[in-house]
């Protein structure tokens, strides 16, 4: 196809709207092509798509760091999302009120992108110091209960039982969790792959079908648990556990 340059007018007002200079603007007469603008923009202006039959129209706004809300497309998810703004998946259902990772298109989700407005490094930082000192803070009240003994539906250092210990060692952590089940607890969570410290690890199987134990994930693919010979370490490679490991979920 045959092309040929803007006329001077259009160059010009192309260029004046992106504050550029005319010969950065290059565009073909096909009226269903894109003007190509060859522009680097900082982070925090609108980018903007020009076809030329819109030269003197307001083109819609893509995206800015100052965007605060998201509005859900076909194939979104939570995941997905959380991961485009550097949120966690259980702050986005906080922010929003979800009870659940469903999403409906056209939703409007709050993002809350301006949070990171002023410094996002420092932020990032931050935020990392917090989940690092809750972490430790979980593995240290865990690890002060080793030698404990087990004890059906304990929930204090006079004896534990799976269930309690979670319970327990959560909540002098500063975390507000209710006394449940360990499979009650595998509902309440977020499966995950990789796990981190301060995860959960559950077990399916080992005295009645379904999820039947847990404990919390310390690094070095060991657990801290509450088991029937009281509370203690465990490699994930042990030949009991690793029989009946089901799978690691991160409280949402």
């Amino acid at each position: 196809m045959k092309k040929t340059l803007l006329s001077i007018s259009a160059t010009v007002l192309i260029a004046s709207s992106f504050g550029i200079g005319a010969t950065s603007v290059q565009a073909s007469t096909n009226t269903n092509e894109s003007v190509s603008i060859k522009q680097s923009y900082p982070q925090s202006e609108s980018i903007k798509r020009v076809t030329k039959n819109s030269v003197s129209k307001s083109t819609a706004t893509i995206a800015s760091i100052n965007q605060s809300t998201y509005t859900v497309i076909a194939g979104d998810t939570l995941w997905g999302i959380s991961k485009k703004y550097d949120v966690s998946v259980s702050q986005l259902k906080k922010w929003n009120n979800l009870s659940s990772n469903t999403l409906q298109i056209g939703q409007s989700l709050n993002v809350k992108v301006e949070e990171k407005e002023k410094s996002d490094s420092s932020n990032i930082e931050q935020l990392s110091k917090e989940e690092d000192k809750e972490v430790n803070s979980i593995v240290n009240e865990a690890t002060k209960l080793i030698g404990t003994k087990y004890v059906f539906g304990g929930t204090s250092p006079k004896g534990f039982d799976c269930s309690g210990f979670i319970y327990y060692v959560l909540n002098q952590a500063g975390e507000k969790l209710d006394r449940t089940s360990s499979l009650g607890y595998y509902n309440q969570s977020t499966k995950v792959t990789s796990p981190e410290v301060g995860d959960f690890v559950f077990f399916a199987g080992t005295y009645k079908s379904g999820i039947s134990h847990m404990g919390i994930y310390i690094g070095n693919n060991s657990f801290i648990h509450a088991s029937s010979s009281g509370v203690r370490i465990t490699s994930l490679d042990d030949s009991y556990w690793s029989k009946y490991f089901h799978s690691f979920g991160r409280l949402n």
